[in-house]
């Protein structure tokens, strides 16, 4: 490839928002060395900026940085007479100066900016990389492109300054992609829940994912990636574009699903919940009062072994579903269920497996896979157990294994993206 034509696309990418850091590094270097191309480049940014600024009436920070550039130019390059020699390349020498450092002004511009959030919370165990290594982080902190938030456990709270808020749930991966049109994130793994205010028509925020890439004018959304990557839309509207180019049109209330074959789908959701009181009980499994359980009453069993709750639901559709389960697991005692669905085999629910909590949790009906997990451990592998549910009546029964395992609601959903207490 020519010069040219590298140099040409770099420029291109640099515009799109995305280059790598080895590209902005070449591309640096390029304009370093080079007024003529620091000159081009500065050129192309101007017009970008008036493009999409002006349009919109605005007058942004880089729009203003392009002008006092060009600015200088013209001031240190005047029209002279042809017998100006030594001064005419003082000058050009002058204007050369100020197109290099203006356009690495401007490259740092891009690097920051209101595009990007700060660190507002963290609950959990996080890992902040910068430039490929860890670094040290602090609540409040600016964030940076290409910065890298790996989070273990917990969550992590990222705030923008128009507003927008991003949470990241559970074990993920998330890096700040760097885009010139708009807040951007790259989701490799995990969970994110976002609301995002109004976002410009030309600066939209864009998550992408291995499997799709999402973008958002302004709603409350969740994602989450895994082996596919699940959009689940509470408020307004996000389009889903597949790796094949397809658009599905997501709004309120529907979902899609990115990485399965053919192009993701806009699909409604469906949520039936149900407190777990009002299951048909057999004894001992009983009702009991807890004030800080939906409606203030759960179900338990006393003794080991012994009741159950048979819940009843009626599926609108046949579809796969997810069972979420309100549950309470003191101990590693007390933290288990038999599941048998429409008078199939009672399977192993650990409702909590090393996540013991007095406290109420959602967590998805999972069973074991024979395993233990890590091996040699004690603690038995599971795997989420998703339903396959013909339209009509179903019964789950949840039988006492392990005495004080509590449950007090389900809800089931053919959304995978959803979560109860999003």
């Amino acid at each position: 490839m020519s010069d040219a034509l590298r140099f040409h696309g770099l420029v291109a990418g640099y515009l799109d928002g995305d280059l790598d850091d080895a590209q902005r590094r070449d591309l640096h270097a390029i304009v370093s060395a080079d007024p003529v191309a620091a000159r081009a480049l500065l050129d192309e940014i101007a017009l970008h900026e008036s493009l999409c600024l002006v349009q919109r009436g605005e007058r942004g920070r880089r729009s203003a940085l392009c002008e006092a550039v060009l600015a200088a130019w013209r001031t240190a390059a005047p029209t002279v007479p042809r017998r100006s020699i030594a001064w005419v390349r003082l000058a050009m020498a002058s204007a050369a100066a100020l197109v290099i450092a203006g356009v690495i002004a401007l490259l740092a511009a891009h690097r920051s900016g209101d595009d990007l959030p700060t660190l507002a919370a963290v609950s959990g165990t996080m890992a902040l990389e910068r430039d490929g290594a860890p670094t040290a982080w602090a609540i409040g902190d600016a964030l940076r492109p290409d910065d890298r938030v790996r989070l273990s456990d917990g969550e992590v709270a990222l705030a923008y300054d128009d507003g927008t808020s991003v949470r990241i749930v559970g074990a993920a991966d998330l890096r700040l992609a760097p885009a010139r049109a708009g807040k951007a994130l790259h989701l490799a793994a995990g969970r994110i829940v976002a609301e995002a205010t109004a976002q410009p028509t030309d600066r939209p925020l864009t998550v992408a994912t291995p499997h799709a890439r999402a973008v958002v004018r302004g709603t409350r959304f969740a994602i989450a990636v895994a082996s596919t990557t699940d959009l689940s839309v509470v408020e307004g509207r996000v389009q889903l574009v597949g790796v094949d180019g397809a658009v599905a049109d997501v709004a309120a209330g529907h979902f899609a699903v990115a990485g399965l074959p053919g192009p993701p789908v806009a699909r409604r959701r469906i949520v039936i919940a149900i407190e777990a009181e009002s299951a048909s009980l057999a004894a001992p499994m009983a009702v009991v009062t807890d004030r800080s359980a939906g409606g203030g009453a759960a179900i338990a069993s006393p003794v080991v072994d012994a009741g159950s709750a048979t819940v009843r639901l009626a599926a609108p559709i046949p579809d796969g579903y997810v069972l979420w389960c309100r549950v309470r697991a003191d101990d590693a005692d007390r933290d288990s269920f038999l599941v048998a669905v429409d008078g199939g085999a009672d399977e192993i629910f650990d409702v909590a497996e090393r996540r013991w909590s007095p406290g109420w949790q959602w967590t998805r009906l999972c069973r074991r896979t024979g395993r233990l997990d890590p091996p040699g451990s004690p603690h038995p592998e599971t795997e989420i157990r998703d339903l396959v549910l013909a339209a009509g009546d179903h019964a789950i029964v949840f039988a006492g294994r392990e005495a004080g395992t509590a449950l007090d609601a389900v809800v089931l959903t053919n959304d995978p993206g959803y979560r109860p207490d999003d």
